[in-house]
């Protein structure tokens, strides 16, 4: 039988097996320890090591962990600490759209305000349903409202949550949020130029940095690359073009999936249309794991400065089975052979195919100011509105648009 050791977080205690990851066995005990990506990229797991040894897991300083990669191999004294901006807030589903077959876009009404950064995360937990992490974004059409929080949540086949919505889920659900979470946020204040890279809802995060950035300053120079498996995984096209219309914004948009409807998308991966990078560049890459890990590596390469926010299936507990793993370590040299790739492209390819005009002003409906400085945080609620970011109001657009109708929006302001 295999041994047991106690384990302490935070003054409660509980028994595990050895060999136990230090994050399932406290979410198996009824303690709610807070995680996302489950590998060990985005630190919101991590506990301060007390006493006793775990094995593997080592955190950025001394002493500090990530529960869901460490194992137990002693018994442990573990403290977790709440980030001090860290708030709950109780609300309401106000509205619920879908942007494809597989995205589904989710307006929360809130009691009160949840200040965040652009690029963070809130975990979300409807009432009778585990909580999920969602980032924090922008609603791709019509006014934002002052008192909503705009998520876009993926649909899993077999999720607990994100297959509810619609269903059992409809407006009028009561919610909770909690947060704001995550490290890789936008930094105001600085003329570096931006990278954005994300695939699927990872575009959720790189549109928030994305007006923010622009709206302290309109003139700020930023490459974006949004990838998808489809045409239709592209849900993002309506805020593409917006973001096209800025004089020194270029758009890239990439798909995985061999198509013919359209040049303007280019085939292939987002590693694959990255710029010629500088040790200057900020990059901000949020999306698949493997898609991240690649961008850091390339950012690493010529010393750039990388923020990475790696999306996870979360909506149900995947548990790693030994061939799971094998498969993971032998696709390293295939990854390393990825990034290689993409740092021999990035030195020769420098034209994104979605360029704005250079003397082209923005849409005047975007209403972002041209001096105004963001400032450390964003807050929604009764502090002051968001940006309107929205299509012109003479154009009206069905709630599922086919591929068709994606392409005639890129055509129509990028004809080919």
């Amino acid at each position: 039988m295999a041994r047991s050791y106690e384990i302490t977080v935070n003054g409660q205690s509980f028994p595990a097996r050895r060999g136990e990851l230090l994050l399932d066995a406290a979410l198996n005990n009824g303690v709610d320890l807070p995680y996302d990506c489950r590998a060990g990229h985005c630190g919101t797991c991590c506990v301060r090591l007390v006493s006793g040894e775990v094995h593997g897991g080592e955190g950025s300083e001394p002493g500090i962990v990530h529960a869901c990669q460490c194992r137990i191999v002693d018994d442990v004294v573990v403290e977790k600490s709440q980030p001090s901006d860290v708030r709950t807030v109780e609300g309401v589903l106000s509205s619920l759209r879908p942007l494809s077959s597989e995205v589904m876009e989710v307006g929360i009404r809130t009691n009160g305000a949840l200040p965040y950064h652009a690029g963070q995360y809130a975990q979300v937990c409807f009432d009778g349903y585990p909580s999920r992490p969602y980032s924090i974004t922008h609603p791709l059409r019509g006014n934002p409202n002052s008192r909503l929080v705009w998520f876009h949540v993926r649909r899993m086949k077999h999720g607990r949550v994100s297959s509810s919505l619609g269903k059992r889920i409809r407006p009028g659900h009561q919610v909770e949020l909690t947060g704001p979470y995550g490290s890789a946020h936008f930094r105001p204040n600085l003329d570096n130029r931006l990278i954005l890279v994300a695939t699927n809802t990872g575009f959720a995060p790189i549109w928030s940095i994305a007006v923010a950035a622009l709206r302290e300053n309109p003139e700020r120079e930023m490459t974006i690359v949004a990838g998808g498996r489809s045409l239709e995984s592209l849900y993002m096209i309506p805020a593409l073009v917006q973001l096209a219309r800025f004089p020194n914004v270029h758009v890239v948009p990439v798909c995985s999936a061999r198509q013919t409807l359209s040049r303007a998308v280019k085939p292939g991966r987002p590693t694959d249309y990255l710029p010629g990078l500088m040790p200057t560049d900020v990059l901000y890459a949020c999306g698949a794991p493997g898609m991240v890990d690649s961008i850091k590596e390339v950012a690493a390469h010529v010393g750039a400065v990388c923020y990475a926010d790696p999306f996870l299936p979360t909506d149900d507990t995947i548990e790693k089975s030994v061939l799971t793993r094998a498969m993971g370590w032998l696709a390293e040299s295939a990854k390393r052979q990825i990034v290689q790739l993409a740092l021999d492209r990035s030195r020769n390819r420098r034209e994104p195919p979605m360029q704005a005009q250079r003397h082209s002003r923005p849409d005047p409906d975007m209403d972002l100011p041209r001096k105004r400085r963001e400032p450390p945080m964003q807050a929604h609620g009764h502090l002051r509105p968001e940006p309107v970011m929205y299509l012109p109001r003479n154009r009206r657009e069905p709630p599922m648009p086919t591929l068709r109708m994606a392409e005639a929006r890129v055509r129509s302001h990028y004809p080919y």
